[in-house]
Protein backbone atom coordinates (compact mmCIF):
# COMPACT_ATOMS: atom_id res chain seq x y z
CA UNK A 1 0.00 0.00 0.00
CA UNK A 2 1.24 3.37 -0.91
CA UNK A 3 1.59 6.59 1.67
CA UNK A 4 -1.41 8.06 -0.26
CA UNK A 5 -3.26 5.10 -0.14
CA UNK A 6 -2.92 4.00 3.44
CA UNK A 7 -2.99 7.75 5.08
CA UNK A 8 -6.66 7.42 3.35
CA UNK A 9 -7.45 4.34 6.12
CA UNK A 10 -7.37 4.14 10.01
CA UNK A 11 -6.01 0.62 9.56
CA UNK A 12 -5.81 -2.30 6.96
CA UNK A 13 -8.78 -3.95 8.91
CA UNK A 14 -10.88 -0.75 7.88
CA UNK A 15 -9.27 -1.06 4.41
CA UNK A 16 -10.83 -4.23 3.77
CA UNK A 17 -14.16 -3.70 5.54
CA UNK A 18 -17.51 -3.49 3.48
CA UNK A 19 -20.18 -1.35 5.14
CA UNK A 20 -23.62 -1.86 4.49
CA UNK A 21 -26.57 0.76 5.31
CA UNK A 22 -29.94 -0.55 5.34
CA UNK A 23 -31.81 2.63 3.63
CA UNK A 24 -35.38 1.01 2.97
CA UNK A 25 -37.50 1.84 5.60
CA UNK A 26 -40.27 4.05 5.80
CA UNK A 27 -39.97 5.44 9.47
CA UNK A 28 -44.11 5.07 9.77
CA UNK A 29 -43.54 7.34 13.24
CA UNK A 30 -42.18 10.76 11.39
CA UNK A 31 -45.74 10.89 9.68
CA UNK A 32 -45.92 12.61 6.62
CA UNK A 33 -42.16 13.97 6.64
CA UNK A 34 -42.04 9.90 5.13
CA UNK A 35 -45.02 9.83 2.56
CA UNK A 36 -43.03 10.46 -0.09
CA UNK A 37 -39.99 9.69 0.57
CA UNK A 38 -37.66 6.80 2.81
CA UNK A 39 -36.87 7.80 6.48
CA UNK A 40 -32.98 8.30 5.43
CA UNK A 41 -33.99 10.84 2.71
CA UNK A 42 -35.37 13.12 5.29
CA UNK A 43 -33.43 16.53 5.26
CA UNK A 44 -32.86 18.27 8.35
CA UNK A 45 -29.70 21.30 7.97
CA UNK A 46 -31.30 22.68 5.01
CA UNK A 47 -28.91 20.48 2.32
CA UNK A 48 -28.00 17.03 4.56
CA UNK A 49 -30.17 13.81 5.18
CA UNK A 50 -30.34 11.31 7.78
CA UNK A 51 -28.45 8.72 5.42
CA UNK A 52 -25.86 11.23 6.32
CA UNK A 53 -24.68 10.13 9.75
CA UNK A 54 -23.78 6.73 8.58
CA UNK A 55 -22.01 6.86 5.67
CA UNK A 56 -19.99 9.90 7.83
CA UNK A 57 -19.34 7.51 10.49
CA UNK A 58 -18.03 5.09 8.27
CA UNK A 59 -15.80 7.50 6.25
CA UNK A 60 -14.60 9.10 9.71
CA UNK A 61 -13.79 5.49 10.86
CA UNK A 62 -11.88 4.66 7.55
CA UNK A 63 -14.47 2.70 6.04
CA UNK A 64 -14.24 3.88 2.10
CA UNK A 65 -16.71 0.88 0.88
CA UNK A 66 -20.02 1.13 1.24
CA UNK A 67 -23.49 -0.24 0.02
CA UNK A 68 -26.52 1.22 0.41
CA UNK A 69 -29.37 -1.08 0.42
CA UNK A 70 -32.56 0.98 -0.89
CA UNK A 71 -36.31 -0.26 -0.94
CA UNK A 72 -39.23 2.36 -0.13
CA UNK A 73 -39.62 5.68 -2.35
CA UNK A 74 -35.63 5.60 -2.99
CA UNK A 75 -35.85 8.05 -5.33
CA UNK A 76 -35.05 11.35 -3.31
CA UNK A 77 -32.88 9.18 -1.59
CA UNK A 78 -31.10 8.25 -4.60
CA UNK A 79 -30.81 11.40 -6.22
CA UNK A 80 -28.88 12.96 -3.20
CA UNK A 81 -26.52 9.52 -2.94
CA UNK A 82 -25.39 10.52 -6.55
CA UNK A 83 -25.43 14.05 -5.87
CA UNK A 84 -23.55 14.88 -2.43
CA UNK A 85 -21.39 11.20 -2.11
CA UNK A 86 -19.85 10.46 -5.85
CA UNK A 87 -16.33 11.72 -4.38
CA UNK A 88 -14.79 8.86 -3.70
CA UNK A 89 -11.97 7.11 -6.25
CA UNK A 90 -12.40 4.05 -7.52
CA UNK A 91 -8.86 3.62 -8.53
CA UNK A 92 -8.49 3.23 -5.03
CA UNK A 93 -11.50 0.56 -4.86
CA UNK A 94 -13.70 3.00 -2.84
CA UNK A 95 -17.31 3.61 -3.45
CA UNK A 96 -21.20 4.47 -2.03
CA UNK A 97 -22.57 2.16 -4.30
CA UNK A 98 -26.84 1.88 -4.40
CA UNK A 99 -27.92 -1.69 -3.68
CA UNK A 100 -31.61 -1.65 -4.48
CA UNK A 101 -33.98 -4.33 -3.63
CA UNK A 102 -34.55 -7.96 -5.89
CA UNK A 103 -36.11 -10.68 -5.97
CA UNK A 104 -34.21 -13.44 -6.84
CA UNK A 105 -35.41 -16.23 -9.61
CA UNK A 106 -37.16 -19.18 -8.28
CA UNK A 107 -38.76 -17.38 -5.23
CA UNK A 108 -36.47 -18.58 -2.61
CA UNK A 109 -37.61 -17.45 0.71
CA UNK A 110 -35.51 -15.78 3.49
CA UNK A 111 -35.71 -18.56 5.60
CA UNK A 112 -34.59 -21.43 2.63
CA UNK A 113 -31.93 -19.09 1.83
CA UNK A 114 -30.79 -18.83 5.63
CA UNK A 115 -31.52 -22.70 5.96
CA UNK A 116 -29.20 -23.44 3.19
CA UNK A 117 -26.19 -20.98 4.83
CA UNK A 118 -26.67 -22.61 8.44
CA UNK A 119 -26.13 -26.15 6.18
CA UNK A 120 -22.95 -24.62 4.67
CA UNK A 121 -21.33 -23.01 7.53
CA UNK A 122 -23.18 -23.52 10.85
CA UNK A 123 -25.60 -21.62 12.90
CA UNK A 124 -24.80 -19.06 15.11
CA UNK A 125 -26.76 -19.28 18.03
CA UNK A 126 -27.07 -15.60 20.16
CA UNK A 127 -28.72 -14.77 23.40
CA UNK A 128 -28.53 -11.43 25.39
CA UNK A 129 -30.21 -11.54 29.42
CA UNK A 130 -30.45 -8.57 31.23
CA UNK A 131 -31.04 -8.05 35.01
CA UNK A 132 -32.60 -4.71 35.41
CA UNK A 133 -33.07 -2.45 38.37
CA UNK A 134 -30.03 -4.45 40.14
CA UNK A 135 -29.05 -2.31 43.23
CA UNK A 136 -25.55 -0.91 42.55
CA UNK A 137 -23.08 -2.28 45.13
CA UNK A 138 -24.70 -6.03 44.35
CA UNK A 139 -23.97 -5.53 40.41
CA UNK A 140 -20.36 -4.09 41.59
CA UNK A 141 -19.98 -7.14 44.04
CA UNK A 142 -20.32 -9.47 41.14
CA UNK A 143 -18.09 -7.99 38.41
CA UNK A 144 -15.46 -7.73 40.62
CA UNK A 145 -15.71 -11.31 42.38
CA UNK A 146 -16.26 -12.36 38.63
CA UNK A 147 -12.60 -10.42 38.21
CA UNK A 148 -10.81 -12.09 39.86
CA UNK A 149 -12.04 -15.76 39.24
CA UNK A 150 -11.10 -15.18 35.65
CA UNK A 151 -7.78 -14.99 36.57
CA UNK A 152 -7.32 -18.90 36.66
CA UNK A 153 -10.11 -19.59 34.63
CA UNK A 154 -8.04 -20.22 31.31
CA UNK A 155 -7.75 -24.00 30.55
CA UNK A 156 -9.95 -25.15 32.80
CA UNK A 157 -13.86 -27.04 32.50
CA UNK A 158 -17.14 -25.74 32.15
CA UNK A 159 -19.71 -28.50 31.74
CA UNK A 160 -18.88 -29.74 28.74
CA UNK A 161 -16.64 -27.14 27.72
CA UNK A 162 -13.52 -25.91 27.79
CA UNK A 163 -11.85 -22.10 28.48
CA UNK A 164 -9.70 -20.70 25.83
CA UNK A 165 -8.96 -17.68 27.68
CA UNK A 166 -10.86 -15.19 29.64
CA UNK A 167 -10.21 -11.07 30.36
CA UNK A 168 -11.37 -8.01 31.37
CA UNK A 169 -11.58 -6.35 27.88
CA UNK A 170 -10.42 -2.82 27.42
CA UNK A 171 -11.13 -0.73 24.45
CA UNK A 172 -8.32 1.07 22.23
CA UNK A 173 -10.15 3.73 19.84
CA UNK A 174 -8.34 3.52 16.41
CA UNK A 175 -8.02 7.35 16.17
CA UNK A 176 -6.96 9.16 19.37
CA UNK A 177 -5.86 5.93 20.98
CA UNK A 178 -7.37 6.52 23.82
CA UNK A 179 -8.09 3.41 25.60
CA UNK A 180 -11.25 2.28 28.22
CA UNK A 181 -11.20 -0.16 30.31
CA UNK A 182 -13.67 -2.19 32.08
CA UNK A 183 -15.28 -2.79 29.26
CA UNK A 184 -16.76 -6.15 30.33
CA UNK A 185 -15.79 -9.53 31.06
CA UNK A 186 -15.14 -12.07 28.55
CA UNK A 187 -15.22 -15.99 28.89
CA UNK A 188 -14.13 -17.52 25.07
CA UNK A 189 -14.53 -20.93 25.06
CA UNK A 190 -12.48 -23.90 22.85
CA UNK A 191 -15.59 -24.18 20.51
CA UNK A 192 -16.09 -20.82 20.01
CA UNK A 193 -18.53 -20.06 21.93
CA UNK A 194 -18.73 -16.90 24.59
CA UNK A 195 -20.16 -15.17 27.83
CA UNK A 196 -19.63 -11.29 28.33
CA UNK A 197 -20.92 -9.79 31.36
CA UNK A 198 -21.16 -6.32 30.94
CA UNK A 199 -23.13 -3.43 33.38
CA UNK A 200 -24.92 -0.92 31.87
CA UNK A 201 -25.28 2.45 33.99
CA UNK A 202 -26.07 3.02 37.94
CA UNK A 203 -29.52 5.65 37.19
CA UNK A 204 -32.01 6.33 40.22
CA UNK A 205 -33.06 2.30 39.55
CA UNK A 206 -29.71 0.49 40.06
CA UNK A 207 -27.61 -1.00 37.07
CA UNK A 208 -28.37 -3.29 34.57
CA UNK A 209 -26.26 -6.80 34.01
CA UNK A 210 -26.66 -8.01 30.37
CA UNK A 211 -25.39 -11.06 29.65
CA UNK A 212 -24.39 -11.93 26.18
CA UNK A 213 -24.54 -15.72 24.85
CA UNK A 214 -23.36 -17.22 21.79
CA UNK A 215 -22.90 -20.39 20.56
CA UNK A 216 -22.32 -22.13 17.49
CA UNK A 217 -23.72 -25.22 15.93
CA UNK A 218 -22.84 -26.95 12.47
CA UNK A 219 -24.88 -29.68 12.88
CA UNK A 220 -27.69 -29.77 10.30
CA UNK A 221 -30.18 -31.48 12.82
CA UNK A 222 -29.67 -29.28 15.40
CA UNK A 223 -30.11 -25.70 13.64
CA UNK A 224 -33.68 -25.60 14.03
CA UNK A 225 -34.20 -24.75 17.38
CA UNK A 226 -34.73 -22.41 19.79
CA UNK A 227 -32.04 -19.84 20.73
CA UNK A 228 -33.11 -20.33 24.18
CA UNK A 229 -33.08 -24.13 23.89
CA UNK A 230 -29.91 -24.53 21.72
CA UNK A 231 -28.15 -22.63 24.42
CA UNK A 232 -29.51 -23.54 27.62
CA UNK A 233 -26.58 -25.32 28.78
CA UNK A 234 -24.29 -22.21 28.17
CA UNK A 235 -27.31 -19.85 29.47
CA UNK A 236 -26.53 -22.18 32.79
CA UNK A 237 -23.23 -21.97 33.15
CA UNK A 238 -22.90 -18.30 32.48
CA UNK A 239 -25.61 -17.99 35.62
CA UNK A 240 -23.87 -20.25 37.67
CA UNK A 241 -20.10 -18.86 36.90
CA UNK A 242 -20.88 -15.42 37.95
CA UNK A 243 -23.41 -16.51 40.66
CA UNK A 244 -26.11 -14.08 39.36
CA UNK A 245 -28.94 -15.45 41.90
CA UNK A 246 -26.55 -15.50 45.26
CA UNK A 247 -25.60 -11.72 44.47
CA UNK A 248 -28.75 -10.17 43.11
CA UNK A 249 -31.33 -12.23 44.17
CA UNK A 250 -33.16 -13.58 40.97
CA UNK A 251 -33.09 -16.34 38.89
CA UNK A 252 -34.25 -15.30 35.33
CA UNK A 253 -33.77 -12.18 33.42
CA UNK A 254 -35.98 -9.49 33.55
CA UNK A 255 -35.51 -8.91 29.07
CA UNK A 256 -34.77 -11.94 27.13
CA UNK A 257 -33.20 -10.20 23.35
Amino acid sequence: MDAQNKSRYVSRLTRQTLALALAGCRGSRLYELTDWRAKPAVPFGEKFRIIDFPLSNCVNSGIRRIGVLTQYKAHSLIRHLVQGWSYFHSELDEFVEILPASQRAGGESVADIATQHWQQYGRDYYTRHDYEAVASDAAESLMITLRDKIKTLTGSQLGNYQVETADDFSYIDPIDGSISQQQGIRVLLRDGSRIIYRLSGTGTEGATLRVYIEGHEACATQQAKDPQSALAELISLASELAKIEHFIGRNSPDVVT
